[in-house]
């Protein structure tokens, strides 16, 4: 996998903690190699594993609304 740092998703997820916790890089690097060690682990990379969990969660809400009715 490239630098997990340059996915958009990951960019956007240090900007949005750093914005809160002004985490050191230090603190940044055991969380990264985490996300990198899970997204290899199940064959995806940042961006698309937040696409996939998106359409996830649209298509329950459908489902909701469905039963909704």
């Amino acid at each position: 996998m490239d630098d997990i740092r340059s996915y958009a998703t990951v960019r956007k997820w240090i900007a949005n903690v750093n914005r809160y916790y002004h985490l050191p890089d230090s603190e940044w690097n055991d969380r990264v190699a985490a996300l990198s060690t899970f997204c290899a682990r199940v064959g995806t990379d940042p961006d698309r594993l937040i696409e996939q969990a998106l359409k996830d969660k649209e298509r329950r809400v459908d489902l909701m609304r469905t039963l909704k009715k």
